[in-house]
């Protein structure tokens, strides 16, 4: 096919926050697409080096480095953005006009210690003389730096050290004379006594995550939002942490972000049980699950136990797999490789009360938990996290209290040149995540009105496959509960397909056909407008989340055949 929307497929490419895909015309030119990423708080993830990560791992610590309108000024001065060529060659650069002695700074949360300040500087006219200071709204720490400005770009720093918490406010542009335009880009402060190079920011937050758990092609991960209720995810020594006839070693083991101080979860007297639980507040009959990275040492198992209603699951630590239960069978219960004798455990089960909420336990047969220790044999452990939802979403770290990571939202992406009405294919390969709503890919206008859908929908315990074609006086597809009615493994990576063309629409789903029918469809008068946007989701309640590998739009419809071999 000569016309294709191409996102993922082992081919990223991050920038500005946003995911990019490309336009393939005849195999030969590419136009990046971007995707905008939105989320709102720090995220981690899989690195292709296997650890953990968190994103946006940022040492530039403004916020928008590049955009000056949301900057205060204590005199009289005016910012215009985009009036010339900046360093980098784009024209991103700003004039600041200063009238009258003015301060021109933006207050940030950094905390005490030392600070550089940069940023570049040229003059346009008017007087070359400006400082750049500092000073904190706490300890008055106010130090200042006098430059002349040339009508060159030179990057001019300082640095001050703040001793207390408090608000800091960086002054990049202090003049103490009338008249002047000065062109200002790259703003930065970061932790240390060197500028460091200059990272540029454009919200620091919602960056696009591409996920490796489990594949070398890596895929967009997207999830809702979900808070680690656990107080202490890393240090089991911590009050919230209850140890029972056993004991928590420090070690300087690796643990999965590249870290060394693993702790030992390890056998300390006693003749039947041996775990550490804690007992954050929850709701009952609220689903929740629980997750936390084991690694074998003197033992190869653990058990993981809901205590409200005595629900666990053995797990082998030597070979990555889950055992038989202990109690009652969990609703759901996962062993994920993360790398060097790492495994993810989680279980997942609905709250029977609000007190004695989930522990791990050692065992040293993996099918019981009454164990007759001899020595202080044990397992490494780290990363724990309680979370109410039906499946374990990216690890949440906590320390002290617990933390909220908000939800992805990806969208707005294409142009009317992107997309035919009239015919083409929508395709994807993902993995969509257990949340129990709709979830769906869709091409729109700028108004967001849907006009081609495709996804899943269902009960977490049913979840079915769901597509729509809507023309603008409703749905297309009769009848019209075929749209839902072919059940999915969404624990599985599926390829799906929808072709559409003016004498009907098939459905693939993993090399087989799922629907067709053949009718007039004229997408060509659609009353929604032209075609020029495609999003993950609809409304607030169908967001696409999961592990998204690849998306693809084609302009033209598939034959059979074609269909077949794409979604094989």
């Amino acid at each position: 096919m000569s016309d294709i929307v191409r996102l993922g497929k082992g081919e990223w490419a991050i920038k500005d926050g946003s995911v990019l895909a490309v336009r393939s015309v005849n195999d030969k030119k590419f136009y990046s697409l971007p995707f905008t990423v939105t989320r709102g708080t720090n995220a981690t993830y899989v690195g292709k080096d296997g650890l953990i990560k968190t994103t946006p791992s940022f040492y530039n610590l403004l916020p928008y480095s590049e955009d000056f309108s949301g900057w205060t000024t204590t005199g009289t001065a005016n910012v215009t953005p985009n009036t010339s060529i900046a360093p980098n060659g784009t024209q991103t650069a700003s004039t600041l006009n200063i009238v009258d002695s003015t301060y021109f700074y933006k207050s940030i949360s950094t905390g005490s210690g030392t600070f550089t300040l940069s940023c570049y500087v040229k003059v346009s006219s008017g007087t070359n003389d400006f400082k750049m200071q500092s000073f904190s709204g706490t300890d008055g720490a106010n130090t200042s730096s006098v430059f002349t400005a040339t009508t060159e770009w030179q990057r001019f720093e300082h640095t001050v050290t703040v001793s207390v918490d408090s608000n800091f406010y960086p002054v990049f542009i202090s003049s103490p004379l009338t008249g002047g335009d000065f062109q200002i880009w790259g703003a930065q402060v970061v932790e240390g006594t060197e500028a460091l190079d200059y990272q540029y920011t454009n919200g620091r937050e919602g960056i696009p995550r591409i996920d490796f758990t489990d594949n070398t092609d890596g895929h967009l991960l997207l999830e809702p939002e979900s808070r680690n209720l656990i107080t202490y995810s890393e240090d089991f020594s911590q009050s919230n942490w209850t140890e029972n006839d056993a004991q928590i070693l420090s070690s300087t083991h690796v643990n999965p972000d590249g870290s060394n101080n693993a702790k030992v979860l390890a056998y300390d007297g006693g003749t039947v049980q041996h775990y550490v639980s804690t007992t954050p507040s929850v709701d009952s009959g609220q689903n929740y699950t629980f997750s936390v990275f084991v690694k074998a040492k003197e033992l190869n198992y653990v058990c993981l136990v809901f205590l409200n209603d005595l629900s666990g699951k053995f797990f082998n630590l030597e070979n990555g797999t889950r055992l038989g239960n202990f109690g009652s069978e969990p609703f759901d219960s996962k062993i994920e490789d993360y790398g060097n004798g790492w495994y993810r455990c989680s279980i997942t089960d609905s709250a029977t009360s609000t007190t004695k909420f989930c522990g791990i336990y050692l065992s040293d047969n993996g099918t019981s938990i009454n164990s007759t220790p001899t020595t202080t044999n044990g397992v490494y452990i780290w990363g724990a996290q309680l979370e109410e939802l039906s499946y374990p979403t990216s690890y949440i770290p906590t320390n002290g209290v617990q933390v909220t990571r908000l939800k992805d939202k990806c969208w707005n992406a294409g142009t009317q040149h992107d997309f035919d009405s009239s015919e083409g294919v929508l395709y994807y390969e993902a993995k969509f995540a257990k949340t129990g709503l709709t979830g769906l890919i869709t091409i729109g206008d700028a108004n967001g009105a849907p006009f081609l859908l495709l996804g899943h929908t269902g009960s977490i315990s049913t979840p079915k496959l769901y597509f729509d074609i809507n023309t603008g006086g409703g749905s297309i597809i009769s009848p019209n509960s075929a749209k839902s009615d072919t059940p999915i493994n969404i624990d599985n990576i599926n390829k799906v397909a929808l072709s559409w063309s003016p004498t009907g629409y098939k459905v693939y789903v993993n090399g087989a056909l799922a629907h067709e029918e053949n009718k007039q469809i004229n997408m060509g008068t659609t009353t929604y407008g032209v075609l020029n946007n495609i999003y993950m989701g609809y409304s607030s309640s169908s967001l696409l989340y999961g592990n998204l590998k690849e998306l693809k739009v084609y302009k033209k419809a598939m034959s059979a055949s074609e269909l077949v071999a794409l979604t094989s």
